[in-house]
């Protein structure tokens, strides 16, 4: 489970390319494929173990015009979504 207190990193098995500020993933033992959109690549772009849920979605609020509320949720079910499909990895 993903809240405000977790921190997020790019899972090792999913391979990802960066084009043009989107991600671009595909899923491990899948060919499935992955394109995130601006606020979807900032939280990927930031999954790297060491920030939290509530750094990622202040970085979200500077970038986009979204409140502080609306940006831990979003973040967060993102978050819980990526993990499921086994593209990032989640830690308390």
């Amino acid at each position: 489970m993903v809240d405000k207190d977790s921190y997020i990193s790019r899972s090792d098995k999913a391979a990802y390319k960066v084009i043009d500020n989107e991600a671009m993933v595909v899923t491990p033992g899948s060919n499935k494929q992955y394109v995130f959109n601006l606020v979807g690549f900032k939280i990927w772009e930031m999954a790297n173990g060491e920030i939290d849920i509530r750094k990622i979605a202040r970085a979200i609020c500077e970038e986009f015009n979204v409140t502080y509320e609306q940006a831990v949720k979003d973040a967060i079910e993102f978050a819980e979504e990526l993990s499921v499909k086994g593209l990032l990895e989640v830690k308390s």
